[in-house]
């Protein structure tokens, strides 16, 4: 009976301790994988210049449907500049938009692009939150995640890539999900970037908080599903926690 009992225990042992073994080898192929589709899109990745002159005409296109407008409660131009100043790619045309939609949101396209909605500009608490929020978008350009999606859509579609085709490209997927460690990427990065700009960790904080109290809307359906900032990320409670890690 006890050697029964011993094999049925080495046993189980073996089976979790092959599950260990599994699980870290199909992490360590996703990482891989990640690795070679990075290596891949920087070896055709565009030179800051094209990726400006991309950027511009995307933006051309946006503003047809999201009309510009200005904003009186946080001077939104002043602290998009105190954080730009501390993003690596400055060969960039980094410029930021306040646009009238009416969601808590916000995005970022290639050449250096970010748009902020009104929306999020009325419900946020302080400049410090809306440091953290230019930071994140800041991010995802400086990371080159907005190129990447542009590339990615270029691939996937097998078309050849000249500049009025990348334009559609782009301005087709702007509004399409970043993976989730992509998001988490621009969250670190976000935030280290408002805090070399001088603004408290508390900033990050209250605004995931506030992100909190906003998730619920996605599922009201006079809310626009596709929401960059709320219903593609991860939750924000699993962020607060990360950046609560952070100094």
């Amino acid at each position: 009976m006890k050697i029964k009992l011993l094999l049925f225990i080495l046993l189980i042992c073996s089976s979790l301790w092959a599950q260990d073994i599994l699980l870290d080898l199909y992490n360590a192929g996703v990482e891989i994988s990640r690795e070679i589709d990075k290596a891949v899109l920087e070896a055709t990745a565009l030179t800051d210049a094209e990726e400006n002159q991309l950027g511009a005409q995307i933006r051309t296109e946006i503003i047809k449907t999201e009309r510009p407008c200005t904003h009186r409660r946080f001077p939104v131009n002043e602290i998009f500049r105190k954080v730009v100043a501390n993003a690596s790619r400055q060969g960039l045309d980094w410029e930021c938009t306040i646009v009238s939609n009416s969601e808590f949101n916000a995005f970022a396209i290639a050449g250096g692009k970010v748009f902020i909605n009104k929306g999020l500009l009325d419900a946020v608490g302080s400049e410090a939150e809306l440091a953290f929020v230019i930071g994140h978008e800041i991010a995802h350009i400086d990371l080159k995640h907005c190129v990447y999606k542009i590339q990615h859509g270029v691939r996937a579609g097998q078309i050849d890539p000249n500049l009025g085709e990348l334009v559609q490209i782009g301005y087709d997927i702007y509004s399409r999900p970043f993976s989730q460690p992509q998001e988490q990427e621009a969250d670190e990065l976000g935030f280290r970037l408002m805090r070399r700009a001088g603004y408290p960790k508390q900033g990050a904080l209250d605004f995931f908080r506030r992100l909190e109290q906003f998730e619920p809307k996605i599922e009201d359906p006079t809310i626009n599903a596709v929401n960059d900032f709320i219903s593609t990320h991860p939750t924000a409670r699993r962020r607060l926690e990360r950046m609560q890690q952070l100094d």
